[in-house]
């Protein structure tokens, strides 16, 4: 299942399960509307801005809502990557303000598929990106957005090799708005029960990305329930998590 909340209107998204996508009023405590992807498709990721949802979909394609329709119907469809969407964010690539203004025409609306491909697109033309980005070569599972900062965040497959020193099974990278990389976070690896008990050695990685709302700064949840809080940097750096 996926979720998306939207603080300013106090409105929760949800989907996952079969076409629909609900949307639930938690002031009202009650369901306020449905929208429905393709009958063979299911929503992967969500993200709302104001009045527009938008939902990206197990097939690899993106739908855009206007949710001030009493009963919301598809405003575009687009077949944006060839894989499972895993993340849909809106980012302002010149700078802050990505909460004041989401819909203004400087946005950009950053999606990314399970391939490992990073698409960056005008918000008026989704399905023609601006910028196609290998992030991850083999898959990708995360996307984050910082709400006002130009910065987004994956989390990959198995990055650089392993090495004597580090067991690393996952990679985060930090990139600007307009598709740079700014930095590879090597997320340590993470001891199961059963390898510290004797049994089969495991390694765990990162689960999921997010940023804090207000300072520069990434925490990437890890499979073993703890959580590594990072500073983030404008600058082109190489990280390894402790």
């Amino acid at each position: 299942c996926v979720f998306e909340w939207q603080a300013g209107s106090e409105l929760l998204y949800s989907g996952g399960v079969g076409p629909q996508v609900y949307v639930w009023d938690a002031r009202a405590e009650r369901l306020a509307a449905t929208v429905t992807l393709g009958a063979s498709e299911s929503a992967t990721a969500l993200c709302a801005a104001r009045a527009l949802l938008i939902a990206g979909s197990s097939g690899g394609s993106l739908a855009l809502y206007d949710l001030r329709d009493p009963s919301p119907t598809t405003l575009a469809l687009h077949r944006t990557h060839p894989a499972r969407i895993v993340g849909a964010r809106i980012v302002n690539p010149g700078g802050v303000g990505v909460a004041a203004e989401p819909t203004h025409p400087g946005f950009l609306l950053a999606t990314a598929a399970a391939n490992g491909e990073l698409h960056l697109s005008d918000l008026r033309k989704p399905g023609e990106p601006i910028r196609r980005v290998e992030a991850h070569g083999s898959w990708m599972s995360r996307l984050a957005a910082h709400p006002l900062a130009p910065l987004l965040a994956t989390i990959g497959g198995c990055g650089s090799a392993k090495t004597e020193k580090d067991d690393e099974v996952g990679v985060v990278r930090v990139w600007s708005g307009d598709g740079s990389l700014l930095s590879t976070v090597h997320a340590p690896a993470v001891s199961t029960a059963g390898s510290m008990a004797g049994g089969p050695a495991a390694s765990l990685g990162p689960t999921c990305v997010a940023f804090h709302p207000r300072q520069l700064m990434l925490g990437i949840g890890l499979s073993n329930g703890s959580v590594t809080c990072l500073g983030c940097s404008m600058q082109q750096t190489t990280t390894g998590g402790s």
